[in-house]
């Protein structure tokens, strides 16, 4: 199998590039990617695919005009690695370099370099930022993609390092942005918080969540009344943490699998900011497609995995060499909320592989019926990684799919048509690598029939990357309040089966 993961060493300004087919007219905007870009300092590698070093992309796209441009995010962990020659910054892998002396060790516990903003982007007020699943927002510059600096908010948090989602749920409708932080301390707290349009620059405390302990989260289910935070007993173990960093491991040997407790539905009205919990057996997700509301509370699609032994698989070496094996990658599933009765139920749609759930923004929060998401075709090597793009009928229980030998397509971004009124109406971008020619090319769907409208090549390979997002000049999706005097960011620049499998 060609290379996959592989270091992209140099930064491009490309003007035009060539376009097989025809991009719609009404395609009007910058399609801003991020991820792990580059992997080596001074021949040296991290170990984990999660601590690659950031990596933004931007396809501007005005019809068959496209342009491309990339930066590595000169993040404080980058310069930091870049200055000494040698990875000292990695978080997920091991620690690299066992010559620190116990000052140093000491150090970075209790004041670590963790700005690597590697997996999203996201909009805040007139900024743009960079980010990850913990606290900090490494804020860019829209046009040219130069990091500016960290977001700074002007509330009780202030600038402390706390886990946090690296999908923030946002409200298309109010243009509010809702997310979490939980401290790190010997006593975690998490609390529910939102970012308003008029008050983009600080966190507004809704709740506080009693969880049992320190736990991992990656992205929130919304609905119009309800905001829900799931409690996976994926624990970090802090006092592991410490002597991770003193026997020179990464942070993956801190967190704890507890499959003896279940997973806790924390629903938060966002009316009164009172929270109700439920609980489920226990199970592991990254990323929820949708929420909506029923007569008896709600429903949430996510992409389900047994346990978290994924984060293992992602360790460069296992990705070249043994691949991902199905036991342990998700599956799509529909979990049932009743808020009268305290139950949930939930119930798998099929047995395909799959993983980046997106929708049409204008049906987020709301009753859906099309699912678009990355995918393994069936009968794919286990070396292999995700390379099909999946969209789902969820009403007619179909599925339709694009699949190109020897290329992983990213995560499926759908833009709707600005004059549409088809729930799928609208393109499908997703930035698709072609290992076995090593160059990568944008793909264009059309959203309703599933079939390629035009590629735009790049001549370069691009690493996989995580997440991204779509910035329209045509679809106002949100009416935000862009307030005056806002403040800049300081510091360093730095066909499906019915449902069934209950439970």
């Amino acid at each position: 199998m060609a290379p996959v993961i592989r270091s992209l060493e140099q930064e491009y300004d490309l003007p035009g590039l060539p376009v097989e087919g025809k991009i719609p007219d009404w395609l009007n905007g910058s399609l801003i990617r991020n991820g792990p870009g580059k992997f080596e300092i001074n021949g040296r590698s991290v170990s984990h695919w999660l601590d690659g070093y950031a990596m933004l992309h931007k396809f501007d796209i005005e019809g068959n005009k496209v342009t491309y441009r990339n930066k590595i995010l000169h993040t404080e962990s980058y310069k930091q690695d870049s200055s000494a020659g040698k990875i000292v910054s990695q978080c997920f892998g091991a620690v690299p370099d066992p010559c620190q002396s116990l000052f140093q060790k000491i150090r970075s516990t209790f004041s670590p370099v963790v700005d690597n903003t590697n997996v999203n982007v996201v909009q805040v007020g007139e900024h743009h930022a960079a980010i990850s699943d913990l606290s900090p927002m490494l804020a860019f510059d829209f046009d040219t993609l130069a990091t500016k600096g960290p977001l700074q908010f002007k509330d009780k948090f202030e600038q402390t390092v706390m886990l946090s989602a690296a999908h923030p749920a946002q409200d298309y409708q109010t243009g509010e942005l809702f997310n979490a932080v939980s401290t790190l301390g010997p006593l975690p707290r998490t609390y529910l918080y939102k970012i308003s349009p008029d008050r983009p620059y600080e966190r507004q405390v809704l709740a506080k969540i009693k969880s049992r302990g320190l736990f991992y989260f990656h992205s929130f289910a919304l609905t119009p009344r309800y905001l829900v935070m799931v409690e996976c007993p994926l624990r970090l173990n802090l006092w592991k943490m410490m002597k991770a960093t003193f026997a020179n491991r990464g942070v993956d040997t801190s967190f704890e699998w507890r499959p003896q407790q279940n997973c806790r539905f924390h629903v938060m009205h966002r009316a009164t900011g009172k929270v109700q919990c439920l609980e489920a057996p226990p199970f592991f997700f990254f990323h929820i497609a949708n929420s909506f509301e029923t007569d008896e509370g709600l429903v949430i699609d996510l992409c389900r995995y047994q346990n978290p032994e994924v984060f293992n698989l992602l360790y460069i070496d296992k990705l070249q060499n043994q691949g991902m094996n199905d036991d342990h990658l998700a599956q799509l599933y529909r979990y049932r909320v009743d808020l009268q009765t305290n139950k949930i139920t939930s119930a798998r749609y099929s047995s395909d592989i799959v993983e980046m759930p997106q929708i049409s923004p204008r049906v987020a929060g709301q009753p859906y019926r099309y699912l678009y998401l990355s995918g393994r075709c069936p009968g794919t090597p286990q070396r292999d990684f995700m390379n099909q793009l999946v969209k789902f009928d969820l009403k007619n229980k179909q599925r339709a799919t694009w699949y190109q030998a020897g290329s992983y397509p990213s995560e499926p971004i759908f833009v709707p048509n600005p004059a549409g009124q088809a729930e799928d109406d609208g393109v499908v971008l997703s930035l698709v690598l072609d290992a076995s020619q090593q160059h990568s090319f944008l793909l264009v769907l059309d959203a309703a029939t599933f079939t390629p409208l035009a590629r735009v090549r790049v001549p370069h390979h691009i690493p996989p990357d995580i997440h991204g997002g779509f910035f329209s000049r045509n679809v106002p999706l949100t009416r935000p309040q862009t307030p005056t005097n806002a403040p800049q960011p300081v510091g360093k620049a730095s066909q499906l089966a019915e449902p069934a499998e209950a439970g």
